[in-house]
């Protein structure tokens, strides 16, 4: 069997050294062949010349021109991976780090389930007190479009508390297991979601044709929430840069790619409700987060 681990990544010169070797030490892999590709977009902080000390351990360096962004990043990844003849896909972000289990948890989660299907991970903070990122999305029968986390986006977990499966309306691209079948029957990420989106518009695309998603919790990343982009809801920013945000169509609160993306993925005739409330609750979010100071984290 081979796996094709694809890291986009930008000016993260340590971190994703740190990741690859994380990778190149996992223990017991179900036999897996691990080839990991990571996709250099423009970076000018020596990430390439430090990749090449670890090529000869299947690890393979895409180079974009810097206008790659995420999406074209993990789609030139995929493609690079096509002289391998992978089995499955592993989407992972450059800022995300795993314990040597990790692979071991995530296979053999994938095989007990028995079915092609979508397989994410669940996700917390490395800075402490440990915080949860992600932990899946279950519908909400009232909001059907805005998510609903199982357990509440940044509250305090125990590690050892986290356990079991739980089906997911969507995943992100941070620990994303991907069969061959699924990637073929939708061609990969869709560039139109350039940086934002497009890891969920992906998943629930292969919702819509019938694969299941799953979040393994025992499969966890850790990523530095601290260092994360400045258009995500949680970091404090100023009005006018939040502002700027929603106009940046490679921010995550861009209200182009926001529109497409509810627009595709909810009810037509519903769209517009939808749309106006999820601007909304990023205005009511800022306020809370930026002006009042009333909310140390949002949703």
């Amino acid at each position: 069997m081979n796996l094709a681990v694809i890291i986009p990544s930008f000016n993260r010169r340590n971190e994703i050294i740190k990741l690859v070797n994380e990778l190149l030490n996992q223990k017991n892999v179900h036999g897996a062949n691990i080839h990991i590709f990571v996709v250099i977009d423009g970076s000018t902080d020596g990430t390439a010349e430090a990749l090449m000390d670890l090529e000869e351990n299947n690890v393979h360096s895409i180079h974009g021109d810097g206008n790659w962004w995420y999406t074209k990043s993990i789609n030139e990844g995929i493609k690079a991976s096509k002289k391998i003849n992978p089995d499955f896909f592993l989407l992972l972000n450059d800022d995300t780090h795993i314990k040597a289990d990790y692979l071991h948890i995530l296979l053999d989660t994938y095989e007990k389930i028995q079915k092609p299907c979508l397989l994410g991970t669940a996700s917390v903070s490395i800075e402490k007190p440990i915080r949860i990122t992600f932990s899946g999305i279950r519908k909400s029968p009232k909001f059907p479009y805005q998510p609903t986390h199982y357990i509440p986006f940044m509250s305090l977990v125990k590690i050892s508390k986290l356990e079991g499966v739980v089906p997911s309306l969507e995943l992100p691209g941070r620990g994303m297991l991907i069969p061959k079948e699924i990637m073929i029957q939708l061609s990969g990420l869709d560039e139109k979601f350039p940086q934002y989106f497009s890891d969920l518009d992906f998943s629930r695309r292969a919702k819509k044709k019938g694969h299941p998603i799953y979040v393994s919790y025992e499969a966890i990343t850790y990523s530095h929430v601290t260092k994360t982009s400045d258009s995500s809801t949680f970091k404090p920013i100023s009005t006018k840069a939040f502002l700027r945000n929603l106009l940046n169509p490679f921010g995550r609160k861009h209200i182009g790619q926001v529109a497409r993306y509810v627009w595709r993925h909810s009810p037509k005739i519903t769209f517009p409700f939808y749309y106006l409330r999820w601007i909304g609750l990023l205005f009511i979010n800022h306020i809370r987060v930026n002006v009042l100071k009333t909310r140390t984290y949002g949703n």
